[in-house]
């Protein structure tokens, strides 16, 4: 899965959302070119400017873009419900595929969960990436973000921030053999300024998913910060759509790597 970079365009602030979002339209569009829009699949200079043109730049992004379908802005970044309407309508808008439910995309709040909501949060996130969809996480921060982080809007516990995502990065990974469970993730806030990262950084975290943490979320620490991932949006192709696409070849894939 490739790691775009929001960074690339140093006017994208607060894009970190359709910038995940990217990420996973393009590993999608390994089964289905289309998804691209006529851009080339990196890495390159004609790929990084492809993928800007279906990110959208700021500040009035073009009909049709990742960030105008999602409703981001630079000074209040994308919502969770944004993220994932805006995906899904990039998705079923640009596919090769009949119809306009191909797609089956949802944001997920942790606390909608059983106790204890943590473990059984992760739990879900393990089964979504096993069954061959992309994981867009939704990060908030409890002391401060890390300088070149994202934080568009106050964290609001009422609402589960659900007005503003703090962050968002996509889980690729993950390792719950030991003793702390960790999740491997392309962020695209970790990458260098001007420039995209096509190989994808697998940045590790170390999770924290009840005893000393919150008991309803998932936690984890980054540059002597803390952050809670709160919600997600997960998408897949539905199963008719899957067996035109292929996505057991997109398994695999992943597996291997």
């Amino acid at each position: 899965m490739p790691d775009f970079s929001q960074k690339n365009n140093p006017a994208w602030v607060n894009y970190c959302a359709p910038t995940a979002g990217a990420d996973i339209v393009y590993w999608f569009s390994n089964s289905d070119a289309a998804l691209r829009r006529g851009q080339p699949y990196g890495p390159g200079a004609a790929a990084d400017a492809g993928v800007n043109a279906n990110i959208g730049a700021p500040p009035a992004p073009a009909a049709g873009t990742l960030a105008q379908l999602m409703g981001t802005t630079v000074a209040a970044g994308t919502s969770l419900a944004g993220c994932r309407n805006g995906l899904d309508a990039y998705l079923e808008a640009n596919d090769s595929l009949p119809g306009n439910n191909n797609w089956n995309t949802q944001s997920v709040l942790a606390n909608a969960f059983p106790a204890p909501s943590g473990q059984n949060f992760f739990n879900f996130l393990q089964q979504s990436l096993s069954s061959g969809a992309g994981v867009i996480l939704a990060v908030h921060w409890l002391n401060g973000a890390p300088g070149g982080y994202d934080i568009p809007n106050p964290y609001n516990p009422s609402d589960n921030d659900v007005t503003g995502m703090g962050h968002a990065f996509v889980m690729t990974g993950y390792n719950t053999l030991a003793a702390i469970p960790t999740i491997s993730v392309n962020d695209p806030a970790n990458n260098l300024l001007n420039a995209h990262n096509w190989n994808g950084e697998n940045t590790v975290f170390n999770l924290n998913v009840g005893a000393g943490g919150l008991p309803n979320q998932l936690t984890f620490g980054i540059l002597g910060f803390t952050a809670t991932i709160y919600g997600a949006v997960v998408t897949i192709p539905t199963p008719g759509a899957a067996a035109l696409l292929s996505v057991a070849g997109l398994l695999a894939l992943r597996r291997r790597r």
